[in-house]
């Protein structure tokens, strides 16, 4: 069964392993102002939204992912200085969802042994960011929905 932790865990995989020395946070911590904490560049995973469908009596879970990918400048930097990390944060974005395209949609990927049977459901989207926060927070927000194509049979979780 493909779980959003399992999620989780392959695009953490992903994103710190690009040759750009990203780190890998939730969403949650940006938003709790830990700021000061973190590492930029970063990759924030927001928890997805998830939604069964149902494909010929067949129920299926698809995950909409989001996640920001953010690097950060002081206050006064200029819109060049603004448009060209923009522009390198969409770029490694792009890459990531090409390594997780690759990995886990064209071919059926695993993770740690699990098979993570995934179908691409939505193009991927990057939304740009930017000044956001005290230290300029400027990227992009991709969010792509993808369908595990495992149906689950639920019958060993009751009694």
């Amino acid at each position: 069964m493909v779980t959003t932790d399992v999620l989780y865990e392959v695009w953490q995989d992903i994103v710190t392993r690009h040759v750009a020395g990203l780190s890998f946070t939730h969403e949650t911590n940006v938003v709790k102002d830990q700021d000061a904490e973190l590492a930029y560049p970063l990759a924030a995973w927001k928890l997805p939204t998830t939604m069964s469908i149902r494909v010929a009596e067949i129920n299926f879970d698809t995950f909409t992912l989001s996640m920001a990918f953010l690097d950060r400048t002081a206050a006064d930097r200029s819109g060049v200085e603004m448009m060209r990390i923009h522009s390198r944060m969409n770029a490694i974005a792009r890459q990531c969802w090409q390594r997780f395209h690759d990995d886990y949609l064209v071919t059926e990927g695993t993770w740690q042994g699990q098979d993570v049977p995934l179908e691409w459901v939505s193009d991927p989207v990057y939304t740009p960011i930017w000044d956001e926060g005290t230290m300029m927070r400027t990227g992009v927000a991709l969010e792509v929905t993808v369908k595990a194509m495992d149906a689950e049979c639920v019958d060993a979780y009751f009694a």
